[in-house]
């Protein structure tokens, strides 16, 4: 009979790892089929103090980091600790729907693979048309590869991860690197990424496009250098390729045509027009593309200032 571990690193975000742990309590999952694993990453804010006091009906598993190590090595520390021969990694800013758990286990029951929950949004009627980006990209519209691993909500088997060498823990701590290389180590083995749409959890705060641009901008800086360095299919991943010189005698003319209608989109007066129109609309409706464009726009800024790739 398989069994579900549950792993969650966490780091001074004590109200809503309550939050997700009440969420926890009432699966419709018998909690004798499945254990929750935190791993506590040098948290201030009485954490690990709560969890080593819970006396609720979950069985939990506090690993305590004194200071913090980032996400990879948290979310390692996690899995070796697991018993479950099948692992549930979630974030700790989410609630679980009362069936994911379950969900999750008839489909590894199904077919084998490494599965992708559905992530939904806190309303926000002055972030509309952005939320409604979120919930309709990448796994939503078909996308099935290892660019879409953000162990934000995901499932697979513990022997899947370990064959996979597990998290590198020498990626730093950004925005979700670690998942994407270890996402596509999962793929080099030869594992199928599935969405299971019905495997739900709640984003347990609102989201606002300012941050999801200096996200990005952030992710274009810290870690993108390293993980196209690190696995140069990146490269064409995140369409770094596109900003390479043009070379029109050594390359397919399509591709040439390519790079010159992303030289001229990336102007910085461009930029401010779509940005500008993206904002006062977003309350409404916007099409994708806008949204694709500022996301490059600022993932690729600071490559596009050092030309260090």
């Amino acid at each position: 009979m398989s069994y579900i571990s549950v792993v969650i690193p966490t780091y001074n975000r004590l109200p809503v790892l309550r939050e997700l742990v009440r969420s926890l309590e009432k699966q419709s999952l018998s909690s004798n089929r499945f254990e929750v694993i935190v791993v506590d990453d040098g948290s201030n804010d009485g954490t690990y103090r709560w969890l080593s006091e819970y006396s609720g009906r979950l069985n939990i598993t506090c690993i305590r980091h004194l200071q913090n190590k980032g996400t990879a090595v948290t979310r390692n520390d996690g899995l070796r600790e697991a018993k479950g021969d099948i692992i549930v990694f979630l974030d700790d800013d989410v609630r679980a729907d009362a069936k994911l758990l379950t969900t999750y286990l008839d489909a590894h029951k199904r077919e084998d693979g490494v599965y992708i929950g559905n992530v939904i949004y806190e309303k926000n009627k002055d972030e509309r048309s952005l939320l409604q980006y979120l919930s309709t990209r990448g796994v939503h519209k078909g996308k099935r590869d290892y660019t879409c691993f953000i162990a934000q909500n995901v499932s697979l088997r513990r022997k899947d991860a370990i064959d996979a060498g597990l998290f590198d823990e020498s990626i730093p701590n950004f925005f979700q690197g670690e998942d994407i290389e270890f996402g596509y180590k999962l793929s080099i083995l030869g594992k199928r990424f599935i969405y299971l749409k019905n495997a739900i959890v709640y984003h347990s705060h609102t989201i606002n496009l300012q941050k999801v641009l200096l996200d990005a901008e952030k992710f274009g800086k810290q870690l993108l250098p390293l993980l196209v360095h690190k696995v140069p299919i990146f490269r064409k991943s995140y369409r770094i390729n596109l900003l390479e010189p043009i070379h029109l005698f050594r390359e397919p003319i399509t591709l040439s045509l390519q790079k010159l209608m992303v030289r001229f989109a990336l102007r910085s007066s461009i930029y401010r027009i779509v940005k500008r129109i993206t904002i006062f609309l977003n309350r409404y409706y916007i099409p994708a593309v806008f949204y694709d464009y500022l996301l490059f726009y600022n993932r690729t800024k600071w490559i596009r200032s050092n030309q260090s790739l």
